[in-house]
């Protein structure tokens, strides 16, 4: 089992350019809860801070920026953006650049001028933009916040989705020999 959790890692890391090196402890059924959050923890740590950001710019927004009340929606439009964005912030979502420039996801800042308070990453589903999380500082749940976010997004037209990049079929190009089949 642990030589497929490392050939896993590995694989992830080749597609993702997150080092597998991050994890620091294979994950075994019998751990306790608190075990794996705390690992959990200690990887989304490690990866924010050792993201490279890059300067690729995303497709299009889905949405204006808006207001709501005193906070700014902001889009988040390349992936250095996105990078800065999850390391003031705390949390990994400099991880989703690849979802983003792919189409699949579309994440915002929430700010009153430069102070940042939380990230919404949007996904599309059934053909409609749906909340899939909303995160404050260090992956805090901010439910003030997302519950105006929510009235926000009734507010908003569909999105014209931009046209996605052809999708290709990472698993197909895995060409490892240790990988255990």
């Amino acid at each position: 089992m642990g030589g497929y959790i490392l050939s896993l890692a590995r694989i992830y890391e080749k597609y993702t350019g997150t080092p597998a090196d991050f994890i620091t402890r294979e994950f075994v059924p019998d751990m306790s809860a608190a075990t794996v959050a705390s690992l959990s923890q200690e990887w989304h740590e490690a990866v924010a801070a050792n993201m490279q950001g890059g300067d690729r710019k995303f497709p299009e927004p889905w949405f204006s920026a808006g207001k709501i009340g005193d906070l700014d929606v902001v889009p988040i439009t390349s992936a250095a953006d996105l990078y800065l964005e999850g390391k003031l912030l705390h949390h990994c979502v400099g991880t989703y650049a690849a979802a983003v420039e792919l189409g699949d996801r579309y994440c915002f800042g929430i700010r009153a001028g430069e102070k940042r308070f939380a990230t919404v990453a949007f996904a599309k589903k059934n053909g409609r933009a749906e909340i899939e999380q909303v995160r404050g500082p260090c992956n805090a749940p901010v439910p003030a916040i997302e519950k105006v976010v929510r009235a926000w997004l009734r507010k908003q037209p569909r999105p014209k989705w931009p046209e996605p990049p052809a999708k290709r079929n990472l698993f197909l190009e895995i060409v490892d020999d240790d990988i255990p089949f």
